[in-house]
């Protein structure tokens, strides 16, 4: 699948998927610019698409994803990244977080 399909031009937005292989559900936040915005809950086993808009992730700002296994203490944070438009990001979040990968097409 072309990854510039997965860009709605209506809204601006890009596509997260975060594919969870966690055995726990897990809440997933966007860090950008000084913030954390909630993209929302995955369930265990499970693989979902958040968007995200544009304006959140233009001009080079890097960016990173943050996720909370619900009944955890602690969280893991993605390295840093910049995309842009056309691009998409997924997330492989494993059952060790620690051990998860982010890709970016």
């Amino acid at each position: 699948m072309d990854a510039s399909a997965l860009v709605d031009p209506d809204s601006s937005t890009i596509t997260v998927t975060i594919d969870n292989r966690n055995w726990a559900d897990v809440v997933v936040y966007l860090a950008h610019d000084g913030l954390m915005t909630r993209l929302g809950t995955i369930r265990s086993a499970k693989e979902q698409d958040f968007q995200v808009p544009i304006g959140w992730t233009g001009n080079g700002r890097p960016l990173q994803l943050v996720a909370h296994a619900i009944g955890a203490t602690s969280s893991f944070t993605s390295e840093s990244f910049v995309i842009g438009l056309g691009q998409t990001v997924t997330w492989l979040l494993q059952t060790q977080l620690n051990r998860s990968s982010l890709s970016i097409n």
